[in-house]
């Protein structure tokens, strides 16, 4: 666990020693993979590549905007210490895992090079044009350095909007065009009607009902910080919202500004909007429509909507759950000598969550308090992305000796859904990767659930427990126990080296000011028990917090 962290926590520092490396004259600049991101990351920031490298040998010894392609192979001939790889991919885990085989430790993205405000002269193939261009290129060439990765991006077919005023609006449609996206409207506070070179131009809450794109690139914001907002799709309960439909499903993804995560935006953004008079007669809608005043038939409706649109893509899995008993078994230490194992594998399905999967299968000890079992898997995707980077052995060790024959992946953060494009990939890849081990163990991939509960928790992220409980509680089993669960109110996390009282129920499990609210989480869990036709039990620590909240639920 500490190598991992150290892993993660030296990203910055490869970014940083990166940079050095390209200030230092006579590094040896190469460039990696020869295609289309090259030639349009080539024409804003111009490098001076020694050569390029390219998995492809029809572009070898070819030329691409003046600089010799070479094989892959020939990064073994460099030498690691003056050599800075720039990876001009848009999917760059394989190119970086690679690197790692040569020996070269030393890379940057091509996003990075977009983004970085200043370069050194001597990095700059044709320095007199670039440092010398007049204020007006300079300008156009900013916006176009700001928005090129998130157009490149962008499916060729994708429905997409802009938003902005004026000329930022007339060059990133420019930029647009120029790579082949053409966006379906373009959204500008300040107009009424009419077209920008062929493009109807409305005001953002008109155009976006009338056109319905499914992204919306923001324009709005200046210097270095580039917005990709994703405009999610809600669940069908909530059709009598349709008026704050887009509105409330905006997120907004910021990706320079350090320590702020793109989901923060949906909570600011329920707090913007039901305060807002741009909101106009729907913003009583907005302040009546917030998790806590849903009532516990309104949750019970939702969940069966939602189990309505979830059956064809989850018929394979439903008969592991529909109908059986099933214990959700979280990793609070408030079973730590309730001896309640051989009750748990009594179960005919135990469902786990997250890192419990790296401590299967229990010793002996353990076992009596927690059970040997472990049906189902619950876990994030971000987590899910890790463990079968660093820890895959672990899956095996919980097919072989637990008995797991269910992975279903949460995107609780969205991140899938906001950046398909390396996200859905990495997704794709590790379904591939756990059939050809495992062709058994079922995989499902779930964010349509996330979208619902972030409007149950006033636009904040669910946590594991909370997610699975009610994706549990959909597909219908006779009982569901609830165990080990105290929602971060006191019992700490077995697999963390947390005390309780470290633990705010608004923070992370690192201590870290989060998206999670666990004090609505427990409020909301109260009133799905309410409302459920399907009983519901809970250990007695859980059973005590539900009667006695430890606090009155944030709004």
């Amino acid at each position: 666990m500490a190598d991992e962290i150290g892993r993660v926590l030296a990203v910055p520092d490869q970014q940083a020693q990166a940079f050095a490396l390209l200030e230092r004259p006579g590094t040896r600049l190469i460039g990696w993979a020869a295609g289309g991101a090259f030639r349009a990351v080539h024409d804003l920031v111009p490098l001076a590549l020694d050569h390029l490298i390219d998995s492809d040998p029809a572009k070898w010894k070819t030329r691409v905007k003046g600089i010799e392609v070479r094989p892959v192979e020939n990064l073994r001939e460099e030498d690691p210490g003056r050599t800075l790889v720039i990876l001009y991919s848009a999917n760059q885990r394989p190119l970086r895992e690679r690197l790692a085989t040569f020996g070269v430790s030393h890379f940057l993205s091509a996003s990075d090079l977009l983004e970085a405000p200043d370069l050194p002269r001597h990095c700059i193939a044709n320095p007199t044009a670039w440092f010398e261009a007049s204020p007006e290129q300079r300008a156009r060439r900013a916006i176009e350095r700001t928005f090129l990765w998130p157009v490149l991006r962008m499916p060729r077919r994708a429905r997409f909007a802009i938003e902005g005023e004026g000329e930022i609006s007339a060059c990133v449609l420019s930029l647009c065009r120029k790579h082949g996206r053409e966006p379906v409207v373009i959204l500008d506070a300040l107009a009424r009607a009419g077209s920008l070179d062929g493009v109807p131009l409305r005001e953002p809450a008109k155009g976006v009902d009338e056109f319905r794109p499914e992204r919306i690139l923001d324009c709005r914001v200046q210097r270095s910080h580039r917005v990709e907002v994703d405009v999610l799709q809600t669940n069908d309960a909530w059709r009598q919202w349709q008026s704050l439909r887009r509105a409330l499903d905006v997120t907004r993804y910021e990706k320079r500004e350090a320590g702020h995560h793109w989901a923060h935006g949906h909570v600011a953004l329920w707090e913007q909007l039901a305060a807002s008079p741009a909101c106009g007669e729907a913003n009583d809608d907005l302040a009546s429509f917030r998790g806590p005043n849903l009532e516990p038939a309104d949750l019970s409706s939702a969940i069966e909507g939602f189990r309505d649109k979830q059956s064809e893509s989850r018929e394979f899995s439903l008969g592991e759950v529909t109908g059986k008993q099933i214990a959700l078994v979280g990793p609070a230490g408030s079973l730590v000598g309730a001896r309640r194992g051989e009750e748990i594998d009594a179960h005919d399905v135990v469902v786990r969550l997250n890192t419990t999967v790296e401590h299967l299968p229990f010793d002996a000890a353990d076992a009596s308090d927690f059970g040997r079992r472990c049906d189902s898997l619950y876990v994030s995707y971000a987590y899910l992305d890790k463990l079968f980077e660093h820890r895959s052995d672990a899956i095996d060790r919980a097919v072989d000796e637990a008995g797991l024959r269910e992975v279903v992946c949460v995107d609780s953060l969205l991140k899938v859904d906001a950046f398909a494009g390396d996200h859905r990939g990495r997704v794709d890849a590790i379904r591939e990767e756990l059939a050809r081990r495992h062709p058994r163990v079922r995989f499902h991939f779930e964010s349509d659930l996330v979208r619902m509960l972030l409007f149950w928790l006033a636009g904040h992220a669910p946590r594991m427990g909370f997610a699975a409980i009610v994706d549990i509680l959909s597909r219908r089993p006779a009982a569901l126990s609830v165990l080990g669960f105290t929602f971060y109110h006191g019992g700490g996390h077995l697999f963390r080296a947390l005390q309780p009282k470290e633990l705010d129920p608004r923070t992370s499990n690192s201590g870290k000011a989060s998206l999670h609210d666990s004090r609505l989480e427990l409020r909301m869990l109260g009133r799905l028990r309410a409302g459920s036709e399907i009983p519901i039990e809970l250990d007695p620590t859980l059973e005590a917090l539900l009667d006695n909240p430890p606090e009155q639920a944030s709004t």
